[in-house]
């Protein structure tokens, strides 16, 4: 096996992400790393970031919000984002501006712009230039279908034989004909600390030269999403940014398996105009084992658990609003029974119930949140936090939640625990 070396990018002041993906690469025995950017903005945690790459002394090229937030440049709106988002994203790059430590501002303005390294398989070696968005601007957009006459000029240019950048976070690799050479080879890391929609959490690639050929295998890294979101909403970033991890959308089921604990997925991607195939690090392109799968709450368990909080609901003589929704907040089940005691529990259950399995706990934990050390979880917009909600989980899976409005507040725990109690995977 020749050299394999770890990429990673768009890391956005996202510690939790950042550790993760640590973990991932120093558990597969990878000791050459590099980062290519955007260390700060969007989530809490700038300075301990940056540390941390300091720390282990992590190769890293200047992102365009490094840029920005090392040399105290001006905010400028931009015109793709929503007024919203440009509220938000001003407000953000204002912490990490007040925030970053004069030492870690200092280091921000140091990085390099690029970085040109070899990778060798016996008497082959191939160059790779490594940079945050393109080698000829730390902002320009390169995405998977960009003009290949661009690109072929780029390499031209900058005399690489392969070109690795981050930016867009969004992953994909691409092979570019070169007349007389071998292709060139184009990849994008995607992100490791704020996700686009329908990307995974968290991404990176493992480089190698093996047989000739350049690879890029992109891998992709679960964390605790669900806390990323309390720990922003808990800060002074704008509660936009925790919306990015529990409100943007996922690609089906069938395309991104999550792994059981402790083992990450490895997807090899063909770019021709959607991914062609994914498979599993085991050693070998094609394993002969089935994908391993996180559970999921089918409609007919939700209907069960349903079933079971309303049983509990009429023998006690409390009639309510019965809501079960999937992993994603998504609804399954809603029951409204005759004499429901509150009208707007047809809007409070299916509330708590969502804010119970994006949380990933109670949602009577909130409502304490708001009433006692952190009321800034009363910013979260979007969710219900009223006691009431339960998250529904097995194995250490989160699978759902289940939420109840009825007449009182204890009421609603003692049906929705009827539900959960009866959830038998």
């Amino acid at each position: 096996m020749g050299r394999q070396i770890a990429i990673f990018s768009d890391v956005h002041a996202n510690l939790p992400a950042l550790n993760a993906v640590l973990r991932d690469i120093d558990a597969r025995g990878i000791t050459d790393i590099f980062c290519l950017g955007d260390l700060v903005d969007f989530a809490p945690w700038p300075n301990e970031v940056i540390d941390v790459i300091r720390k282990r002394g992590i190769p890293t090229v200047m992102g365009n919000h490094d840029d920005r937030v090392g040399f105290d440049r001006a905010i400028t709106p931009l015109g793709k984002h929503s007024p919203r988002e440009q509220r938000a994203w001003a407000a953000a790059i204002a912490l990490s501006k007040r925030d970053v430590t004069a030492g870690n501002r200092a280091f921000l303005a140091q990085l390099p712009a690029a970085i040109r390294l070899e990778l060798h398989a016996g008497s082959l070696a191939k160059t790779l230039l490594l940079a945050h968005a393109s080698p000829a601007a730390l902002d320009e957009y390169i995405y998977a279908d960009r003009d290949a006459g661009y690109l072929l000029a780029l390499g031209r240019q900058y005399r690489c034989d392969a070109l690795i950048m981050g930016h867009t976070h969004r992953a994909y690799r691409r092979r570019i004909a070169r007349p007389g050479d071998s292709p060139l080879f184009i990849a994008n890391t995607g992100a490791t600390g704020r996700k686009k929609p329908g990307e995974p959490l968290a991404t990176y690639l493992i480089c190698q030269l093996t047989a000739g050929a350049l690879t890029a295998d992109i891998v992709t890294v679960d964390y605790d999403a669900a806390g990323l979101a309390a720990a922003i909403i808990a800060s002074e970033i704008p509660d936009f940014y925790a919306h990015d991890f529990v409100y943007q959308p996922q690609l089906p089921r069938s395309f991104f398996t999550h792994s059981p604990p402790g083992v990450c997925m490895l997807f090899k991607t063909t770019w021709l105009s959607a991914v062609a195939a994914i498979c599993v690090l085991s050693g070998a392109a094609s394993a002969a084992s089935p994908l391993p799968v996180r559970p999921y709450l089918d409609l007919a368990t939700a209907q069960h658990i349903a079933q079971a909080a309303q049983d509990k609901a009429q023998a006690s003589g409390w009639p309510c609003v019965i809501a079960v929704v999937d992993e994603a907040g998504a609804p399954l089940v809603l029951i409204r029974m005759d004499n429901a005691a509150v009208p707007a529990g047809v809007e409070l259950a299916p509330g708590k119930a969502r804010t119970a399995a994006l949380f990933h706990r109670p949602s009577s934990d909130l409502e304490t949140a708001i009433n006692g050390k952190r009321p800034a979880a009363a910013t979260a917009r979007g969710f219900v936090m009223m006691a009431g909600g339960l998250p529904i989980q097995t194995d250490g899976h989160f699978v759902g939640g289940i939420g109840i409005s009825s007449d009182t507040p204890a009421h609603d725990e003692v049906i929705a625990q009827a539900g959960v109690d009866a959830f038998k995977p």
